[in-house]
């Protein structure tokens, strides 16, 4: 079968870049070869959560690999066949195990076969999603298109050090059936949760009266959970036909009231378009709309990481990327199937 070969640079040239190919690459069972990894990034090469992530892969489908060293700017990746069933992966608590699950589920989705998986691993890190948005924005949408996806959380027998569990189970669809995300609906609730775990109990409040100031949100409608190791401030908001969750995560230093403002940014500028989808989710469901051959969804914006995505399925897959901007605030994006 002919290598792919993908540009690791491309876009923001992130590590979306290589989750991607590998997702792709154990679908269709083609082999890629990746360049320049990280080439803009200040540490470019792999890190140690994309070498985690390639041996997680390489485990599912028994792939062969070349180059998954730290700081190395090429891989090749040779998939193999994957096996339906019981799948457990461990990784460091610097690796999120839900970008583990991100990159693992669609060739799950397809097997011929139910799976369950567990992966143990971090389940707060800054910039990758936290549970609860794999749990209700992004799985929710993913059953929509077939294949019906649940998942669970428990903390692991190490969490002082940031561990925790993810078990995933898929009743596969072997297909990917195209969907439109077109509109958010009616809103069915507006919740904020936020976990104060390691600051210091006088300080919380000021989360509260930061939400409370910009999004308008009644305190009532605001309940304390300790959700991670870290600080976090999250928002749900609910819909007819989504339900988005925005996290900020707590940076050294940095006060309750502005990492509050840092969630409530996320959130207002989704609530100030017309789009049914965030950017964050958009990204997510370019490919799973690929594999399907089509659908298309309204978003708030399609950053350069997005971008990125779109040219790695392209490289794989004979689809095309139709985007429009249609309203304030929104995009329109339309998966469709390139003419043989």
């Amino acid at each position: 079968m002919k290598m792919v070969v993908i540009d690791g640079s491309s876009g923001e040239g992130g590590g979306q870049i290589l989750r991607t190919a590998l997702a792709v690459s154990m679908v269709t069972g083609q082999p890629f070869r990746i360049k320049d990894i990280r080439e803009k990034r200040k540490k470019p090469g792999l890190l140690r959560s994309h070498v985690a992530m390639i041996e997680a892969a390489a485990q599912l489908c028994s792939a062969g690999f070349d180059g998954a060293a730290l700081g190395s700017g090429q891989l090749t990746f040779f998939p193999g066949d994957v096996v339906a069933g019981g799948h457990k992966f461990r990784v460091p608590s610097t690796v999120s195990a839900g970008l583990v699950l991100q990159t693992i589920l669609p060739v799950l989705c397809l097997a011929k076969g139910d799976s369950s998986v567990v992966v143990e691993g971090g389940t707060g890190n800054s910039g990758a999603p936290p549970f609860e948005f794999l749990a209700k924005s992004y799985l929710p949408q993913i059953s929509k298109m077939g294949p019906k996806v649940t998942l669970q959380t428990e903390v692991a027998q190490d969490a002082a050090v940031g561990l925790g569990r993810l078990k995933m189970s898929v009743e596969s669809a072997v297909i990917f059936r195209p969907v439109s995300l077109l509109e958010r609906g009616v809103p069915m609730q507006k919740n904020a949760m936020r976990s104060v775990v390691g600051l210091s109990g006088h300080r919380s409040g000021d989360e509260v009266d930061a939400l409370e100031r910009t999004l308008g949100m009644a305190r009532e409608s605001m309940k304390a959970e300790e959700t991670g190791r870290a600080g976090s401030v999250m928002l749900e908001m609910s819909y007819e036909g989504i339900t988005e969750v925005f996290t900020a995560f707590c940076r050294a230093g940095q006060s309750n009231e502005l990492l509050a403002a840092d969630a409530a940014k996320q959130a207002r500028r989704y609530m100030e378009s017309s789009a049914a989808v965030c950017e964050f989710l958009g990204d997510q469901l370019l490919l799973p709309m690929a594999l399907a051959g089509g659908g298309r969804f309204t978003t708030t914006r399609i950053s350069p990481h997005a971008r990125a995505n779109m040219d790695t399925i392209r490289a794989f897959l004979g689809v095309e990327f139709w985007t429009e901007r249609v309203g304030a605030g929104a995009w329109m994006v339309e998966v469709r199937r390139t003419p043989v």
